[in-house]
């Protein structure tokens, strides 16, 4: 089977000694060669890569390569499992049973964060309920997602010290309540 795994890059990284591990060069067009595999041949999007960062390299895959199984990483990013990176037959074993090896968790963590800055950053009303419900859906994907997988032995986490959440709670709740108070200060 024709497995690939593209570490997805914009500068040089050290080298990964496994043959499954290919490097893709994004927003190429835009840069210096680094001396790995473009995004920047074939049927291309790299001189939109300041607007859609990976996605160009995600574009260059769909329409220049084939296999049977293709995965993507971040330079800097990488699938682990037991503290290692994927092997091919790891990947290959897993994909007979699942559809898909993703990182959900993650993707939700960061998605939050942004639904987060946005909403503190946006002044228009409608736009923030927009923004808000949005984010409250994420939420509740989030944790759901961090249920299923800590369930399963994936994600598994050790519950606070009872001490520990009570002095975080004292220590936020200031900072709510001088949040709140200098907030009413700027109207």
């Amino acid at each position: 089977m024709d497995t690939q795994m593209w570490v997805i890059t914009h500068k040089n990284y050290p080298g990964i000694s496994d043959d499954l591990y290919r490097t893709l060069h994004v927003g190429r067009a835009l840069s210096h060669d680094l001396g790995y595999t473009g995004d920047d041949t074939g049927d291309n999007i790299s001189l939109k890569n300041r607007n859609y960062c990976e996605l160009t390299g995600l574009y260059w895959l769909w329409k220049n390569n084939q296999c049977d199984i293709i995965g993507v990483c971040h330079y800097r990013r990488f699938f682990l499992e037991k503290g290692r990176m994927l092997t091919k037959e790891y990947i290959e074993k897993t994909l007979n049973d699942y559809d898909i090896i993703s990182d959900v968790l993650g993707s939700h963590k960061n998605l939050i964060k942004l639904y987060g800055t946005a909403l503190c950053e946006t002044d228009s009303e409608n736009l923030r309920k927009i923004i808000n419900t949005q984010m409250t859906e994420c939420a509740v994907d989030q944790y759901d997602a961090f249920r299923y997988m800590n369930e399963r032995g994936m994600y598994k986490v050790e519950p606070a010290p009872v001490q520990k959440v009570k002095s975080a709670k004292v220590k936020f709740g200031k900072n709510i309540e001088q949040f709140g108070n200098n907030a009413s200060k700027l109207k």
